[in-house]
This record gives structure tokens, C-alpha cells and sequence, in this order.
């Protein structure tokens, strides 16, 4: 099992490096990645949903210049090439959603987000989350969630502080599970870290949401 997860780490790790590099390949996975069920769409570049219908004066405004299209690009490194959209929320055009599965004999992996985007497609909140079956150790479990995470929070917008908020994540990560969600402020983007953990105390799920400030 620890083997099949450090597998799994690496290969998010191998992503992670890709999307900050801007290049990457979209190698087949090797023998070891366990075989994933085809989704429904297999593009990065989904069609975009039609616009719900709200009226101007409800509109809300995104992250400046936090665009959705590099989110998407960013997490198809993780394998989420399957963006669907559904209905949005009042007062938010858009909203996108995908998930990773990854599946173990006994366990699997679960990698997703659902981001709401304002009519420049700029974010204006976003869940990412990492989950788990809890089995054995989850120090891999940890490690993989913190390099996702820590990638998610280094979107790029014209206030961010793309360091300080992967390193935000990395300090808090070990200990948020189980314990009282966590926030901070960087610029116009609100992060909070939030986390799960078993009847046993084991960790098995983390979220991270972020948000434009006011």
C-alpha cells in the first residue's frame, strides 16, 4: 500500500513541477498508476456553460486577474481534464466542477474542485479537495494533499504572493485535520485550510476554499 502511494506522490509532485515549468508532457501513466474509469469528457478546453440569468445589479466580481482557464490548466497536470459545468449559484455566471479518482485494491484517492467564475472568468470562490479512505499510514496521504493544496494556492492574480501562500499551506496542513479551520488574507483572496479525520484520528480528507475579499 505504501508503495502504490508513494507512486501516487510522485506523480503529483512529476505534475506540479510541470504546470510551474508552463510546459510538461501528458505521458501515459506507467505501470504502476492503477487504471482510472473513462469520465465523460476527456478535453481540458470544456465548452463554456451558458450564463445564468441575473440581473447587473447582483453580479459579483471575481479575483483580478485570477482567470479560471489557468486554474483549469494548472490541475489537468493532476489529471482533472474533465470540466463540467453546472448551474451556478445567484449573482455567479459560471461554475465549473472536476474530480481524479484514483483506485487501490484497498483504498482510492480523490482529487477535486468546484470554482464559480464572475463574466471575465475570473474566480470568485473555489473548493479544492484531497480525500482518502484512511488506510494505514497517511503520512503519503498528507504529503500528496499538501503538494496539490500548495499548488492550488499559487494561482496566479494581480495581489497574489504565490510563496506565501504555498507556504501557508505547508506549515498548516499537518495540524489543521481534526481542528478548527484556518484562514488568511493575501491581498484580494481569502485562503481557508480545513481538514477531516476518522473515528481513529487519522486524517482522511482536506479542503482548501478560496475566496475574493469583500
Amino acid at each position: 500500500m505504501k508503495r502504490v502511494m508513494a507512486v501516487l506522490l510522485v506523480s503529483l509532485t512529476i505534475g506540479c513541477l510541470s504546470s510551474c515549468g508552463g510546459g510538461g508532457s501528458d505521458a501515459a501513466p506507467t505501470d504502476t498508476q492503477p487504471a482510472v474509469p473513462p469520465t465523460a469528457s476527456s478535453s481540458a478546453a470544456a465548452a463554456e456553460p451558458s450564463p445564468s440569468a441575473v440581473t447587473e445589479s447582483t453580479r459579483m466580481v471575481g479575483i483580478s486577474g485570477s482567470y479560471i482557464k489557468d486554474i483549469q490548466l494548472g490541475v489537468s497536470k493532476f489529471g482533472m481534464d474533465d470540466d463540467s459545468a453546472e448551474g451556478a449559484p445567484d449573482g455567479a455566471p459560471y461554475r465549473w466542477t472536476a474530480t481524479k479518482t484514483w483506485e487501490f485494491p484497498d483504498t482510492s484517492v480523490s482529487l477535486d474542485y468546484s470554482i464559480i467564475g464572475d463574466d471575465d472568468s475570473q474566480l470568485i470562490s473555489g473548493s479544492f479537495g484531497a480525500t482518502w479512505d484512511a488506510v494505514e499510514s497517511n503520512e503519503v496521504f498528507c504529503a500528496a494533499a499538501a503538494t496539490y493544496l500548495g499548488f492550488i494556492a499559487t494561482m496566479p492574480y494581480d495581489t497574489a504572493d504565490s510563496d506565501a501562500a504555498k507556504q501557508w499551506v505547508d506549515d498548516n496542513i499537518g495540524t489543521v485535520a481534526g481542528a478548527d479551520p484556518i484562514s488568511t488574507t493575501i491581498g484580494e483572496a481569502e485562503f481557508t485550510l480545513s481538514g477531516t479525520v476518522t473515528a481513529e484520528g487519522m486524517p482522511n480528507s482536506f479542503l482548501l476554499q478560496i475566496a475574493a475579499v469583500g
